[in-house]
């Protein structure tokens, strides 16, 4: 990948981030693989099978409260609606997004994988930093006021309205 240094260059790359979550995705996301890491367009699965790039789309276009996504386990659908926080999170300041599922770790999973993603990111593109220390494991926000909340059905769910919601096995 290209090093950008140019402000100008920087400036355009990140609306385009902003206005393509699967420029963003396959780009700057880095995934964790044996020995290392890839980018997201140098997965084998990724590449496979259209259907990332279909829900990454159905994102991009759709009022996001219209979404629903059901698919059989083990399909990579929380990598991919990590990386989707994570694009709303960095580019939607104020974002509030609440994820529910079925036992802690899954919580804490989803949010590790989000910190990752996002420790691998250019710095220039790290746009929003985490606000406080940012070693929570239940949440992300950053300092644009985005926030990322995971609950799990034994903990208590918060009766607040949220724009975005996720529900996760």
């Amino acid at each position: 990948m290209e090093i950008i240094t140019n402000k100008i260059d920087i400036a355009k790359e990140i609306l385009k981030c902003r206005y393509s979550a699967l420029y963003f995705l396959e780009t700057y996301i880095k995934i964790p693989v044996p020995g290392g890491y890839i980018t997201q367009k140098e997965s084998d699965i990724w590449n496979a099978t259209p259907k990332y790039r279909r829900i990454v789309k159905m994102y991009e276009s759709s009022n996001v409260n219209n979404i629903l996504f059901m698919a059989s386990r083990q399909h990579a659908k929380t990598t991919t609606i990590a990386q989707l926080i994570l694009h709303a999170l960095l580019f939607y300041p104020g974002l509030k997004i609440e994820m529910l599922t079925l036992t802690k770790k899954n919580a804490e999973d989803t949010i590790e994988r989000i910190k990752f993603m996002y420790s691998h990111l250019p710095d220039w593109l790290k746009i929003a930093s985490y606000k406080g220390r940012g070693d929570y494991k239940t949440y992300i926000e950053l300092d644009n006021n985005a926030r990322f909340n995971t609950r799990y059905i034994s903990g208590n769910i918060s009766p607040f309205s949220i724009p975005l919601g996720l529900l996760s096995e």
